[in-house]
């Protein structure tokens, strides 16, 4: 197995730079589709460090692939080595190995702390950004400890495909479901528990001392009460936001005498994280795993976890009560919080509405309702019925609607302040170019393509699914574009009258739609 030094070789470091400007790219993507139709808009100053550390976008090769971007990336430096660019990547280069390899500690540099709002409430959470090079250094510590401690990342389509076939492969037998969330584990976990956690899936490898040094920088570097707390309220406030940060203080209190004082919380942003969270739980992964093969549950029971997310099927009702138990205890052990536990009714509209809006959930039988059960598992932003038929989970349908009029709503904006000023061509030409753009969004370009919405649900197309959610969504889309036409030409600009079409209301055909899509 390579050891940590090989893990920073230029052609890492390379892409992971890439990967940085990529999504550098993807953002100013957003401001440039508004300074294409007017330039009213402008774009935000290129101050990235990884926009001087590549070539200029003309010398871009056309394959996305990485290998040939980094092969590209080496040639072009090897061709033009006194060029600007290629000097900079090359001192980067440098400064990567020096601080990650040095003999000196390493710390960390300047972060920025933003708050995401949480769906369907006034909270918010708290996500910290880091410098490139901070992030370098942290994806490829990510990389070599996964690699080293044989922890793969998990990927949810894998996980609910693995819940399909334990479905299919139990077709004919009874199954009972339970689920568990934490409540907000990157906010409450201790760096004594995560010490204690990389301890022991230490034991027995060999680990470079440098990789441990990097994650106890990052530990210390960050808890959720001295600088997220803190920081997330500076950040709502200089903005004028009502709104509220939730932090479990009750509940770790059961757990700590002065949960403040404590050195708790990671932060929700850095390469590392989503290590931490897997090196942690693996211990109630085990204590639920183990604890099936002691009790011969283990034919019975099939147990996923995607970050703090879990969810156990088995076919026996004892098997799944045990696995929850025990999967609760090792929580205890670890001193997370979880949400309340949920005795599962359905019956009532008030049963339904407190059974989705729990997170944590005793077992409970998964079948129809007149059988005295409960129709849906939802799982990683899917739904399956107790008879197979998936479909997407509704919150996250409504999230998708609040995009698509959120974009709509900044079209007519951006046409307002340009119509002001007297730099529109034309109504038309927003509403088509804003209707291509929800077709990229929300469908992708072509059948090729893998930065869309759809292909979040990809594993919708090989099951029975439910059309008429995606025929709403069609629906809602061009109710939204049509809904854009009649507000903009409300304000009174027609455009030159050679820009003004009558056919400009029309469907894009099959290609395009919510429901093709998932037909391919």
């Amino acid at each position: 197995m390579p050891d940590f030094n090989t893990y920073f070789s230029t052609e890492n470091i390379i892409a992971c730079v890439w990967r940085r400007r990529l999504t550098v790219a993807s953002r100013r993507h957003e401001q440039q589709f508004l300074r294409n139709l007017t330039d009213a808009v402008g774009l935000a100053d290129a101050t990235d460090e990884a926009i001087g550390l590549l070539p200029p976008r003309r010398l871009w090769p056309r394959s996305g692939a990485p290998a040939v971007r980094i092969a590209r990336t080496l040639s072009l430096m090897a061709e033009h080595p006194d060029a600007p660019w290629a000097h900079n990547l090359r001192r980067f280069v440098e400064r990567v190995r020096n601080a990650a390899l040095g003999p000196n500690p390493y710390l960390l540099g300047d972060r920025t702390i933003r708050c995401l709002k949480k769906p369907n409430c006034n909270g918010y959470r708290v996500v910290a950004a880091y410098n490139l090079l901070d992030s370098v250094i942290g994806s490829l510590t990510t990389r070599y400890l996964r690699d080293r401690l044989d922890i793969p990342a998990r990927n949810h389509q894998r996980a609910f495909a693995r819940v399909l076939r334990f479905k299919e492969e139990h077709a004919k037998q009874r199954m009972w479901i339970s689920e568990a969330d934490i409540q907000s584990f990157y906010d409450v976990v201790h760096h004594d528990v995560v010490r204690d956690a990389l301890c022991r899936a230490c034991e027995g490898r060999d680990v470079d001392v440098q990789a441990i040094g990097i994650v106890e920088a990052v530990l210390g570097s960050y808890t959720f009460s001295r600088d997220g707390l803190a920081d997330g309220i500076r950040w709502l406030t200089a903005r004028g936001i009502e709104g509220r940060i939730p932090w479990p203080e009750d509940e770790l209190g059961l757990f700590w005498d002065h949960p403040r004082a404590e050195l708790i919380g990671v932060a929700q942003g850095h390469p590392l994280s989503g290590l931490l969270v897997d090196i942690v739980l693996a211990q109630a992964d085990r204590a639920v795993l183990v604890g099936a093969l002691r009790k011969a549950d283990t034919d019975a029971l099939m147990y996923e976890r995607v970050c703090d997310d879990i969810i156990i099927v088995s076919t026996d009702h004892g098997a799944c009560e045990r696995a929850f138990r025990r999967y609760c205890s090792a929580l205890n052990r670890l001193s997370l919080p979880i949400h309340p536990a949920h005795a599962a009714k359905y019956r009532t509209r008030g049963d339904v509405r407190r059974f989705w809006g729990a997170k944590t959930k005793r077992p409970y039988l998964w079948a129809r309702k007149c059988d005295g059960g409960i129709p849906w598992l939802s799982f990683v932003g899917y739904q399956v019925r107790h008879d197979g038929r998936v479909r997407i989970r509704p919150a996250s349908i409504a999230k998708h609607v609040e995009r698509i009029e959120a974009e709509i709503l900044r079209v007519e904006r951006s046409f307002a302040r340009a119509h002001a000023r007297n730099r529109v061509e034309s109504v038309e030409s927003f509403v088509i170019r804003t209707h291509a753009r929800l077709v990229a969004m929300a469908t992708g370009r072509n059948s090729h393509s893998n930065r869309c919405w759809a292909d979040g649900f990809r594993l919708l197309g090989g099951q029975p699914h439910d059309a008429g959610q995606l025929r709403k969504l069609d629906r809602v889309r061009e109710h939204a574009v049509r809904t854009l036409r009649h507000r903009l030409l409300a304000m009174g600009y027609r455009g030159h009258p050679r820009h003004v079409r009558r056919d400009s209301d029309r469907y894009f055909g099959p290609p395009t739609s919510y429901f093709a899509r998932f037909r391919r």
